[in-house]
């Protein structure tokens, strides 16, 4: 990215910031509230192709699990003491 339109996505984010968390953050604490969720947006688009696939997964791997809590008399909403 060359410094040009790096400078140019920095200002328009914080003008974001600005507008949008004024009310609700010290000014000073901007960056510990943008820049996570700067990451976690890179990662869902990074994830974006394959999310489908993935939310399948986890359906079989509860229901996996479901299955094997019922057969040790438990549910996932049982507490293990």
């Amino acid at each position: 990215m060359e410094q040009a339109q790096y400078s140019k996505l920095f200002s328009f984010l914080w003008n974001i910031a600005n507008d949008v968390l004024v009310h609700a953050f010290e000014k000073g604490k901007y960056k510990d509230i943008i820049m996570p969720m700067l990451v976690l947006r890179r990662i869902d688009v990074l994830l974006e192709p394959t999310k489908d696939k993935v939310l399948e997964r986890k359906e079989a791997n509860d229901a996996a699990l479901r299955k094997a809590f019922a057969t040790l008399g438990f549910t996932l909403e049982t507490k293990v003491k």
